[in-house]
């Protein structure tokens, strides 16, 4: 059987079993609280365990009261719905769709000799990512049934706990006890962060994306900024010097510009031709025209260049993040959010000067 037609034949038993969840809603099951255990992530080297822990964490959920959810994979539920990858907002339509209040999904990957299992739980009705684990698991601890059974029922409370289980009651506290508080030593906090390091296998297209994008910009940034800079250093200013030669053998002798005089004067040369002559009787009539709007040519093209150079240096940080996208996955709220929706940021030098930033998320 080649993968198209699994991927046909997965996607098809999908939709049969969302049609039917579509119909019978937690609340018609009369449930209040129907989380739901997609089938874990593996690969070839884990795929029983993940197959027995997944079945594992269902019995757990069973055994704390809540209601059994529809059985289905990730994969199976972002191939139905077309998801890409961790779409909360899509994810969160298929799990309406299951009658499931929660969804808890992840993966178990082979770590030298034990294991590492990722877990997030999504608040269906929000598609509001609530909370993720990451941690390491030894090879005992999926040895054997009653060792696989042991470490879903802690998964399962770890997510769980504040909901379903009561405050521990204060201890009372003796007359004679009472006075200095005692210091509480605070252990390790949890690190409410996942980082997945290494290259992602399937990368979503918008990583692709950014990286051409970015480095197409880089290179347009970088070859205007040269090209400019070029431009004000070659033949811009061999026009500039011609034309002030050129002043001292016409017929005028009012726009006169000796190059010599006015270096040994430390006069520059564009100020001098700047200058007006008879502001009173001629307001706006400077020495030298002709020198004068070669120099603003000159000055308009540096400032490009400057702000070339500037969005240069904005492009290729641009592109050196999305290139370390494809190589880390780093799971968080916010970044997640904001990568999932596609959000940018650029820059680009204008004609008349200056530059323009911008950006964009997709809602």
């Amino acid at each position: 059987m080649n993968r198209s037609f699994q991927r046909v034949l997965i996607s098809a038993t999908t939709i049969a079993t969302l049609g039917v969840s579509s119909m019978t809603p937690a609340a018609a099951l009369g449930a209040a609280a129907t989380p739901t255990v997609l089938g874990l992530d593996s690969d070839d080297a884990t795929s029983e365990k993940a197959s027995a822990l997944t079945s594992a964490l269902r019995d757990a959920l069973i055994t704390r009261g809540f209601s059994a959810g529809v059985e289905m994979t990730l994969l199976e539920l972002n191939l139905t719905m077309d998801c890409d990858g961790e779409d909360f907002d899509c994810l969160g339509s298929g799990g309406e769709n299951l009658g499931a209040t929660e969804l808890l999904y992840g993966a178990l990957r082979a770590n030298g000799d034990g294991f590492i299992l990722t877990l997030s739980l999504l608040e269906v009705e929000s598609h509001v990512l609530k909370s993720t684990i990451r941690k390491a698991i030894d090879a005992k601890e999926l040895a054997s049934d009653e060792a696989i059974e042991s470490l879903a029922t802690s998964v399962v409370a770890e997510f769980w706990e504040e909901e379903d289980s009561p405050p521990p009651a204060a201890a009372p506290v003796d007359a004679e006890d009472e006075g200095e508080p005692e210091e509480v030593v605070e252990g390790p906090k949890e690190n409410s962060r996942s980082w997945e390091w290494g290259k992602d296998p399937s990368p979503p297209a918008w990583k692709w994306a950014g990286v051409g994008v970015s480095a197409g910009l880089t290179a347009a940034s970088l070859g205007t900024a040269i090209t400019t800079a070029l431009l004000v250093q070659g033949s811009v200013r061999d026009d500039l010097l011609n034309e002030a030669d050129a002043s001292l053998d016409d017929d005028n002798d009012s726009n006169d510009i000796d190059r010599s005089q006015l270096a040994t004067d430390g006069v520059d040369l564009c100020s001098y031709a700047g200058e007006e002559i008879d502001p009173e009787n001629e307001p706006g009539a400077v020495r030298n025209a002709s020198v004068t709007k070669i120099c603003n040519k000159g000055n308009a093209l540096a400032t490009t260049s400057t702000a070339a150079w500037i969005a240069t240096g904005v492009f290729a940080v641009s592109t050196a993040v999305f290139t370390t996208l494809l190589f880390t996955r780093k799971k968080n709220d916010t970044a997640a959010m904001l990568m999932e929706r596609g959000f940018s940021l650029g820059g680009a030098p204008l004609p008349g000067g200056g530059a323009l930033v911008g950006g964009r998320i997709r809602f």
